[in-house]
């Protein structure tokens, strides 16, 4: 008779932690995917999205945000623009 595995509360929190680690990746890949469309699209001007997230990490590092809240700005800062893909420009009002 085989043995069950023993899952323990550390492999419990280890596999959440990849999970988490796994999200993260992805999402990150999907917003730099969003971004270089964008600028495909002609939507933004060459590299504006990482420029300005760079700027939004800098400051939030600057002002003692975790890093968990600096890469969430970070995130805000590639994605800042995206309704431009969706939303027309008006010429005038």
């Amino acid at each position: 008779m085989e043995k069950e595995p023993v899952i323990t509360e550390q492999l419990v929190e280890q596999a959440v932690k990849q999970g988490v680690h796994n999200v993260k990746r992805a999402l990150v890949g999907m917003v730099n995917a969003l971004a270089t469309l964008g600028e495909l699209l002609g939507i933004y001007a060459e590299r504006h999205p990482e420029r300005v997230a760079r700027l939004a990490s800098a400051i939030a590092c600057n002002v003692g945000f975790s890093e968990d809240e600096i890469e969430g700005m970070r995130v805000m800062g590639l994605f800042h623009d995206i309704g431009k893909a969706v939303v027309p420009e008006r010429n005038s009002l």
